[in-house]
């Protein structure tokens, strides 16, 4: 259950049953489930990747947005242009262009792909709303619902929207959050941050000074992050995993039968908290991956497989 070997990555996205990486070189590699063609990736160059439920998006090397897998609702047709930055959701993706503005496509069942006007610095998208900071430092919603939509006024570093709630990070380092609040999840202790991640019901942060904080629903302790210094927080749906600051050790807490919270031993730069695994880019640049394999989601082609698995 490991990623390729022998190669350097720049990122690494994990979905809910595959995982997909960008190389130094650009070129992609996917892993994972195969209905719908989801691990085929189109040949190239690539900037970045976004794995999503049962579609993954790509930016190429000259910003061409390139989608693949499931496209019941269109997700996987990305308008032309060129591009620095895209999302996946559920159902519809986002993107930004390189001149600001907005494209969303896909699922439009509560106008999740209905952009507002305007130029962005980044966009998250969610199961069935959308959020984009400008480059003012506003935040902009837009789909299902007042609560999921109607962002605080102020200006914001980053924001991140997960099913039913979304958080950002002000330029202050204060965290705001709306939407259900059903289980704790906006709760968010008072403290100055540097990011923030939105899982499934409960939410995690990194405070300036790198502890993790995180709240909400802890029915399978997704929620108990351990003491120490991090570079990094993900939040997934019943885990959580964090990059140590000094040794780089990933460290995840929150529901384990799957193996999705045994990382293996290592220094790493960043880690993916998916939905049933995780995936994390080493010092040296490989990936690896551990957590549940119904489809396939950690395991890597027999021509790529590391000598290193994890068990």
């Amino acid at each position: 259950m490991t990623a390729p070997a022998g190669g350097d990555y720049r990122s690494v996205s994990a979905g809910a049953a595959h995982t997909c990486a960008v190389g130094e070189s650009g070129a992609l590699v996917c892993w994972g489930f195969i209905e719908d063609g989801l691990p085929d990736a189109p040949p190239g160059s690539y900037l970045s990747v976004s794995a999503g439920f049962e579609h993954t998006c790509a930016v190429r090397a000259l910003g061409e947005v390139v989608c693949w897998g499931k496209a019941d609702y269109g997700q996987a047709d990305a308008p032309s242009g060129e591009y620095h930055s895209v999302d996946v959701g559920v159902g519809f993706s986002c993107a930004v262009r390189e001149s600001g503005g907005l494209a969303c496509w896909g699922k439009n069942e509560y106008g999740q792909t209905a952009t507002p006007a305007g130029r962005y610095r980044s966009v998250s998208a969610g199961a069935n709303h959308a959020c984009a900071v400008s480059e003012s430092g506003e935040i902009d919603c837009w789909g299902i619902g007042v609560a999921q939509t109607l962002a605080p006024a102020g200006r914001y570093r980053s924001v991140s929207t997960s099913w039913l709630h979304s958080c950002a990070v002000r330029e202050s380092g204060e965290l705001d959050c709306w939407g259900s609040n059903d289980h704790g999840q906006m709760d968010a202790p008072s403290w100055i941050y540097d990011s923030v991640s939105t899982g499934f019901l409960h939410t995690c942060a990194l405070r300036e000074s790198g502890e993790v904080d995180c709240w909400g629903n802890n029915g399978t302790g997704r929620t108990n992050a351990p003491p120490g210094i991090y570079r990094s927080v993900s939040a997934g749906s019943q885990h959580t995993c964090a990059v140590r600051e000094l040794s780089g050790a990933v460290v995840c807490w929150g529901l384990g039968e799957d193996g999705r919270t045994h990382a293996p031993a290592g220094s790493y730069r960043s880690v993916s908290a998916g939905d049933r695994h995780t995936c994390a880019v080493r010092e040296s640049g490989e990936i690896d991956c551990w957590g549940a394999e119904p489809h396939s989601a950690t395991r890597v082609p027999a021509s790529l497989a590391s000598s290193d698995p994890v068990d």
